[in-house]
């Protein structure tokens, strides 16, 4: 499942100052950009011209970080910025770590995700673990969705399983439309098709809408 991430003005400069900190070859990049085709924020390598998705700019510098145990990473930050910018790559997954400067890195993770993850059991075919992912997901503007998902030891979603979201009334508006106390499950029960096989629009149960009655 596509994933949009547009960071905090907070993130950007604690992720330029990294950036400029440590001399690394790397630029990041407001999005959407139509010029390369990007919805999200990303960051550009200048020594590659590449183009990098936010995880993997974010591990990039994250490497930076460690190669010194962290030692210029302290001394130039201070701890709220250290805090803030191992939270966005707990969030974005490049980091498993939940701890630093005794604060718990998964408190704050209010704008994507706050992840849950459960262990299958049985290797598959090549010897790949499976694990079991609940996430919270940004797609559209004013529109976030619960996606339960198997993915792999390394990360990669291998298959959707349900979505859960606010029933949307219209997509066509900015922020999108939700329709009042209704919600929104896609199925994907057929793991040999890519696109959900049901779809289920469910109203939240209101008492108060049985008493009127009496």
């Amino acid at each position: 499942m596509y994933k949009i991430y547009h960071l905090e003005n907070t993130e950007v400069n604690i992720i330029d100052k990294l950036i400029e900190i440590y001399q690394l070859p790397l630029e990041f990049i407001i999005g959407p950009d139509e010029g390369v085709g990007w919805d999200s924020d990303y960051i550009y390598n200048t020594d590659t011209d590449e183009n990098l998705w936010l995880e993997d700019g974010i591990d990039y510098i994250l490497e930076a970080v460690n190669a010194d145990d962290r030692e210029i990473f302290q001394s130039n930050l201070e701890d709220w910025e250290q805090v803030e910018f191992l939270r966005l790559a707990a969030e974005l997954g490049v980091t498993t770590e939940t701890i630093w400067k005794d604060k718990d890195l998964r408190l704050n993770m209010p704008k994507w995700q706050k992840r849950i993850e459960l262990p299958l059991e049985g290797v598959g075919r090549n010897g790949e673990r499976y694990k079991l992912v609940a996430e919270r997901c940004h797609t559209m503007p004013g529109h976030d969705e619960i996606d339960i998902v198997v993915e792999d030891q390394y990360g990669a979603v291998i298959q959707d399983i349900v979505r859960v979201e606010p029933a949307v009334k219209a997509w066509t508006t900015s922020p999108v439309e939700h329709e009042d106390k209704m919600t929104s499950v896609k199925v994907y029960s057929d793991e040999k098709d890519e696109d959900y096989t049901y779809i289920y629009d469910i109203k939240v149960y209101d008492g108060a809408e049985e008493k009127t009655n009496n």
